[in-house]
């Protein structure tokens, strides 16, 4: 049937995403996030199945550099938002680890000692 004199053509508009967006726009789980009033007393998490701890392999190796850090009274270490003072540029201290076998670590030591 063609439109005729005074006539409004609406369409639905079509159900799937935009092409740059790869996020649906009717995510159960980001609706929740958003009206929950507070994550750690309403939103609770549960495993289904057997974990999987593959994906988690390569943060467990040792690393063979750390940045050498310590605790103190005062969290920003002196640090003001207020001002700046001091060096532009400052080289963080770290610290190398030796590689190690675990039968070197765990074979006694034999010490000599002059009497």
């Amino acid at each position: 049937m063609p439109a005729q004199g005074n006539t409004t053509v609406v369409t639905k508009p079509s159900a799937t995403p935009d092409a740059g967006s790869s996020r649906r726009k009717d995510d159960l789980w980001l609706r929740a996030a958003v009206l929950t009033p507070s994550f750690n007393s309403h939103m609770t998490a549960t495993r289904l199945g057997p974990a999987d701890m593959r994906s988690l392999q390569e943060l467990l190796h040792k690393p063979s550099m750390a940045v050498a850090m310590t605790f103190s009274t005062d969290p920003q270490h002196g640090l003001m938002s207020t001002r700046f003072g001091g060096p532009a540029v400052v080289f963080v201290a770290t610290m190398t680890f030796g590689t190690q076998s675990a039968a070197t670590a765990f074979t006694p030591q034999t010490t000599a000692s002059l009497r």
